[in-house]
């Protein structure tokens, strides 16, 4: 699924959280997989929230079990997994 916003005059504008166009992509029980933002230009943007694109994986019962945030470099800003957040130098203990 892709959302783009357009101003009056038909050109694409970013909206307030930073991005003008967005897509999404959803397993097939219908559950987020990914988002990913980009500006008016088309570049990879950054949401008022601190990432660009974000994956995300659920288990049997649609409960998500992971996330992980991008940045517009395609970096990998923070991971959750285990009902906590970690930076990408950060490794869960088992």
């Amino acid at each position: 699924i892709e959302e783009t916003l357009f101003g009056v005059d038909g050109q694409t504008i970013a909206g307030q959280d930073g991005y003008a166009r967005v897509t999404q992509t959803y397993d097939e029980r219908g559950n987020l997989t990914e988002q990913a933002l980009f500006g008016a230009d088309g570049s990879p943007a950054m949401h008022r929230n601190g990432y660009a694109r974000f994956t995300q994986s659920h288990d049997a019962r649609g409960e998500l079990i992971e996330q992980t945030l991008f940045g517009v470099d395609g970096a990998p800003i923070r991971r959750w997994s285990d009902g906590q957040w970690h930076t990408p130098e950060t490794t869960t203990s088992p």
